[in-house]
């Protein structure tokens, strides 16, 4: 529903809200509603507004791209993409060796 918003509930205020990100969506029956509450408080009442404010969020993969490309760190973007590659890798082993057997594992 992101795509074409999120009609609330009239006791919520109604309208149409967008949470392209899904920015506070957790918690209780609906989630998804939790999301677009958040996006009312913030005034993401077009598309364009929940992606502009979406992106007040740093990911680590910002980070690095902003290392690599703005700051010219490139030694530090490396070692930020070398943490990230181990704790992935390190995320991996553990799921492949508690995870489901019969399903399959995960490498």
């Amino acid at each position: 529903k992101n795509a074409t918003g999120y009609p609330l509930n009239p006791e919520d205020g109604g309208g149409t809200y967008y949470n392209f990100f899904n920015i506070g969506a957790y918690g209780g029956d609906d989630p998804n509603y939790n999301g677009i509450l958040y996006a009312r408080d913030e005034g993401w009442d077009t598309s364009y507004k929940a992606l502009l404010g979406g992106a007040q969020f740093k990911l680590f993969g910002d980070l690095i791209e902003q290392q690599f490309l703005f700051t010219g760190n490139w030694n530090f973007g490396s070692a930020m993409s070398l943490v990230m590659m181990v704790l992935l890798l390190v995320s991996m082993g553990i799921m492949n060796r508690f995870g489901d057997k019969e399903g399959g594992g995960v490498l």
